[in-house]
């Protein structure tokens, strides 16, 4: 019963656009920013535009975020310090309005309020390197994608780990597993409080046919990348 009211709100919220562009928490703004920076910088050619709107819609202190032109939905929930911390960023699996039911079914809880998020198209093309940053995070990652090679090298598979140069506002880092040059799979691991997670919550691989489009495009062009293993890239 309480799902079937919570459903019914969505709908009608969805279906009014009660949206307001006035007063949007900058803790949502900065992170839906940032994380459109990254999705386009490392995953996805950026559309032929401006402006990209944003609608993201709050239940308690998560949200749900649908951004067009694009093609972009962004999960985030509440982390350390008042930040949000990026859930998942990717291209929705149905409608906005369908992807919004299923997100209150899951919440369980009604939605307290949503916001009009404009976006210029110059903010997300603003990716700035921090090489510090990515130096840090390549340490954090690289025990990792070292025991990840050595499980292809021991049934005779030569490979090698490229590490990105990231910015600071990163929602998550990637590292690329290769074979010769070739893409097998890119670790996606969290950032949370500025650090990445010492395992990866997702992968893309070949099997599961969920490469980003960019993926390999990115590994011909050497300035998006920090080091390689088993040999340095650049610096």
């Amino acid at each position: 019963m309480v799902k079937s009211i919570l459903v019914l709100a969505a709908m009608a919220s969805f279906a009014t656009g009660q949206v307001t562009a006035a007063d949007v928490p900058p803790v949502i703004q900065s992170a839906t920013v940032g994380g459109l920076r990254w999705y386009f910088h490392w995953h996805k050619t950026p559309p032929e535009t401006t402006r990209i709107n944003c609608r993201a819609h709050r239940f308690g202190e998560d949200y749900i975020v649908f951004c067009d032109p694009g093609n972009v939905t962004l999960d985030l929930s509440p982390s350390e310090a008042g930040r949000l911390q990026m859930n998942v960023i990717r291209e929705p699996y149905a409608d906005a309005a369908t992807e919004l039911l299923l997100f209150a079914m899951h919440e369980e809880k009604p939605e307290t309020a949503s916001y009009l998020i404009p976006v210029r198209m110059e903010e997300i093309k603003r990716y700035d390197i921090n090489l510090a940053v990515s130096k840090r995070l390549m340490e954090e990652t690289r025990s990792y994608m070292q025991s990840l090679m050595r499980l292809y090298e021991r049934s005779g598979q030569h490979v090698r780990s490229l590490f990105p140069l990231v910015s600071a506002t990163d929602p998550f880092y990637e590292a690329c597993l290769l074979k010769g040059e070739k893409v097998e799979v890119i670790e996606q691991f969290p950032i949370a409080g500025g650090n990445a997670l010492f395992s990866p919550h997702w992968s893309y691989d070949i099997p599961h046919r969920n490469m980003p489009s960019n993926a390999q495009s990115n590994v011909g062009d050497a300035s998006r990348w920090y080091r390689s293993l088993p040999e340095p890239v650049a610096k």
